[in-house]
């Protein structure tokens, strides 16, 4: 009997140190400011220099048109991510033209993973923002990958695109992502956008549009969606606050109070 008290004291002290150096692994001093992470398929990733393993970071994920470099992509949004307070990652974009995205699906997820592994991440605060082809794989991610991420960007792309046909619109209103729109409203395929914005409202989805001309400044449409994410943001977690919304949000809650310990 003593020596299976004695056991279970042991295991009990063994997992505690463990868990201990698995959150010293995750949350302790990490390299700032602009990184390069991989080396068969480089990406980039931002960490704001006052990081601090004291509070969750929302996290932005950049997808370029075809053929961007992330290192050009991500340039333009250090001094921004670092006044706003945001870690910021630019992915190489590996999505086939017409083939199924299965396999860059999961690189990409894991990239995720891996970032929310070694920072801070707020799980209910990542956004995608995704550029030309880059814009309509992302919103291809957003629909059928609702739980991995809080909303997309939509810029000068759209559903519209060799993706549509593999696209799973939710049902259930909690799960649905949101959507920023910026887009050219003369382009050729705007009637056909309009449709497929029209058809995703009805389902329920939230769709802000923007005018977005090819040449024009996307200094002051950043800020424009910043702030469109934060006020989703704000209503998701009203949502997540008002009573009666069942088992499932609080066991999702438990769970991740559990991960930001």
């Amino acid at each position: 009997m003593k020596r299976t008290v004695s056991f279970v004291v042991f295991l009990c002290c063994f997992m505690s140190v463990a868990l201990q150096g698995i959150r010293a692994e995750f949350y302790g001093s990490l390299p700032t400011g602009l990184l390069v992470l991989e080396k068969k398929y480089p990406y980039y990733v931002f960490v704001p220099p006052d990081y601090s393993r004291e509070k969750s970071w929302p996290l932005l994920i950049l997808l370029g048109d075809r053929g961007d470099e992330p290192k050009e992509l991500i340039g333009p949004w250090t001094d921004w991510a670092k006044s706003r307070g945001l870690l910021v990652t630019a992915v190489p974009n590996l999505v086939p033209e017409r083939e199924n995205p299965k396999a860059a699906d999961d690189w990409l997820l894991q990239i995720k993973q891996d970032l929310t592994q070694q920072y801070r991440i707020d799980r209910r605060r990542v956004l995608l923002v995704g550029f030309g082809s880059g814009a309509h794989y992302s919103a291809y991610l957003a629909m059928n990958y609702p739980g991995e991420f809080s909303a997309a960007v939509l810029i000068q792309g759209s559903w519209d695109g060799p993706f549509a046909n593999l696209m799973r619109p939710v049902s259930d209103k909690e799960e649905q992502v949101s959507f920023f729109l910026a887009a050219d409203p003369q382009a050729e395929n705007s009637t056909a956008v309009e449709k497929q914005v029209v058809n995703l409202e009805e389902k329920g989805y939230r769709i802000v549009r923007a005018p977005l001309e090819s040449d024009k400044e996307f200094s002051g449409l950043r800020d424009q969606m910043m702030e469109w994410f934060d006020q989703e943001s704000q209503l998701q977690a009203a949502a997540r606050q008002t009573p009666g919304k069942g088992w499932k949000n609080r066991i999702e809650k438990i769970i991740e109070d559990f991960f930001e310990i």
